[in-house]
């Protein structure tokens, strides 16, 4: 199930993508979870994944959605816990939780999904004996201010809606 580049079944609450070398076993082998910045999409975080695959490790890739992100977060609703429970779990389910695991955290994104996961590693009896060797923090945590989150929300709404980009930019100009 895990051999070879491919999409693992994902259900409508998290749908991620898992990639995985083709030689060795799958219980030796480290397993990475890359955690993506708001509104990547996966052709980027594919990049870094063969980075690893390349290396022998076993793969993850995820990215909350960018509304999650920007609103939910924002007005105390925690639903990036429910989801970074969702990706620890993946680990029994594909039986890897005994392999050593290594997060790469890109940008706030990332960083808010991540901050979770660490919450869930130290509190939740099922996941406290994870192996976690490491975490790589890719531009990130930034600071946490009005005008980076307008800019960042623009960012993300240019691939979508041309429109709401230029509202959001020059929102984020009338507050400087």
């Amino acid at each position: 199930m895990l051999q070879g580049e491919g999409i693992l079944p994902s259900s409508r609450e998290l749908d991620y993508r898992d990639t995985s070398p083709a030689r060795g076993t799958k219980n030796d082998r480290p397993v990475v979870i890359l955690l993506g910045w708001a509104g990547c999409q996966d052709r980027h975080l594919a990049k870094y994944s063969t980075i690893y695959h390349e290396q022998g490790c076993i793969v993850i890739r995820y990215t909350a959605p960018w509304r999650m992100i920007f609103f939910s977060e924002s007005v105390g609703i925690k639903s990036l816990r429910t989801l970074a429970r969702k990706l620890l779990e993946l680990l029994f389910v594909y039986k890897i939780e005994n392999q050593p695991l290594l997060f790469h955290v890109f940008s706030n994104g990332g960083a808010m999904l991540y901050r979770y996961v660490t919450e869930l590693l130290r509190m939740h009896l099922p996941f406290r004996h994870l192996k976690v060797v490491g975490a790589i923090f890719d531009s990130a945590p930034g600071r946490k201010n009005l005008w980076g989150s307008i800019r960042a929300l623009a960012i993300v709404l240019a691939s979508t809606n041309a429109l709401l980009r230029n509202l959001a930019e020059r929102e984020g100009e009338a507050w400087l």
